[in-house]
Formats: C-alpha cells, structure tokens, sequence
C-alpha cells in the first residue's frame, strides 16, 4: 500500500516498520504468557523452554481450518470480554475513592507518559491483518473505515479502563508491590 500511495521510499519504510510492529508483538506474547503459565502452574522449569512449548501450542492452533480458528477466536474473543468486565466491575468495588492517586507529582516530565506506549500498541497492533482484513470485509471501504475505527476504540478504551482499574487497586492493597511495579521490578506473572 505504501508504493501505492507514496513510492517506493514509503513501501520500505512501511515494510520494515510492520515487520518490526510484529516482532515487538510476537516476543511480547511470548514472553507474557510464557511468564503467566509458569507462575500459574508453578512451574520450575526456564521461561525459554515454556516459550517454546507456548509456540508450538499456537503454531498447531493455527495449523487448524482456518473457519475452526475464526470460530476459536470469536469465543475466545467473547469470553476475554465477559471475563475483563466481571473483573473490572470486582477491582471498581474495590477502590477506595476519597484516596486516589490521580496524577504523579511529575506529569509533565515525558517519561512519565511511557506508560501510555502499551495502549498504542494494544490499539494498532491489529495492522499486521490489513491485507487479511480487507479480504475478509470484501473490500467494502465503510465497512472497513467501521473495522479500523472500532478496531482501535475498543482495545484502546479497555485498556485504559483496565490498567487505571488495576493500578489504583494494587496501589491500595499493597502498596509495596505498587512501587515495584513503578520501578520495574516484578515480572509479569507476579
């Protein structure tokens, strides 16, 4: 599409930037969900040697029809929705609102605004499927203006909601655990 529309400076730029997009998103899951599973099963075993297995899982997951894999994410999908609302609604009950941490005494630095990067991300992560998705919507242009829009609003909106929901009730739960994780000293399964 870059060539297209710009030349071939801009199919470079744009190649290499979704390969990179990819791959940033690919050891992401990875190492995330290799962390989780070996701090939810308690495992003793490497990261590398979950990761790995983690791959292989996924890789025979996507060997499947391709209609069976749709249909394995749309429930998914639902479930991670219904599963992320009944925990939001928990963790919303549980904060203490007349003590809130609303804004850090250093919002103006730039640093500080890192943490929104994840939302980015989290929203546009879904440009590696343009090409799939564009088939899939049969080419209709407003349905997919109505796709990408939607595409980026809701995990966008969820994230948000979800990180401050999570943020202010481990910062009144446990407020040690809160600095560490400011500091980036915990891993992601703790």
């Amino acid at each position: 599409m870059g060539k297209y529309f710009s030349g071939h400076t801009a199919q470079i730029i744009g190649t290499v930037s979704l390969k990179l997009l990819s791959h940033v998103l690919l050891a992401v899951f990875i190492y995330g969900g290799s962390s989780i599973l070996q701090k939810l099963l308690a495992l003793d075993t490497s990261i590398t040697y979950i990761g790995a297995w983690y791959v292989i899982i996924s890789i025979l997951i996507l060997l499947l029809p391709l209609k069976l894999v749709d249909y394995i994410n749309r429930v998914l999908f639902i479930w991670l929705l219904i599963i992320i609302a009944i925990l939001v609604i928990g963790l919303v009950s549980m904060i203490q609102w007349d003590n809130l941490p609303l804004f850090s005494p250093n919002y103006k630095e730039i640093s500080i605004w890192s943490v929104v990067t994840p939302v980015v991300f989290t929203a546009f992560g879904f440009q590696v499927i343009f090409h799939t998705l564009t088939n899939y919507c049969n080419k209709d242009a407003k349905m997919l203006k109505t796709a990408f829009l939607f595409g980026s609003l809701i995990p966008a909106i969820v994230y948000i909601i979800w990180t401050c929901s999570v943020l202010i009730v481990v910062n009144h739960n446990n407020p040690t655990f809160y600095q560490q994780m400011i500091t980036s000293n915990v891993e992601v399964g703790d």
